[in-house]
């Protein structure tokens, strides 16, 4: 986050995804444990919620329902042309930075 976390912005992509049949039990567990810091962030420090994608509003915590903005997937479309940007999802084989 930036020096003002109230300039800050988290994003989601396609959060539906996790929820989603064929994903495993600890997958679905991780993702509810990662959704419910969510509300603090928005409300602690004042950023913003954005999704991109597939999006189920019902499998997101209720103080959140009035504050997530969806975007349109147009806009980052270039994004997944860019080479680096590919190679870094690649490589992370769908983990997080911190796993």
């Amino acid at each position: 986050m930036l020096a003002d976390p109230s300039h800050s912005q988290i994003v989601l992509l396609n959060p539906a995804r996790c929820t989603s049949a064929g994903v495993t039990a600890e997958s679905a567990v991780r993702w509810q444990a990662g959704v419910s810091l969510l509300p603090a962030a928005v409300e602690l420090f004042g950023v913003s919620l954005s999704v991109i994608g597939e999006y189920d509003p019902e499998h997101m915590p209720a103080r959140l329902k009035g504050s997530v903005k969806f975007l349109a997937m147009d806009a980052f479309s270039s994004l997944w042309r860019d080479p680096l940007a590919v190679s870094r999802h690649r490589s992370s084989k769908g983990r997080s930075p911190t796993h």
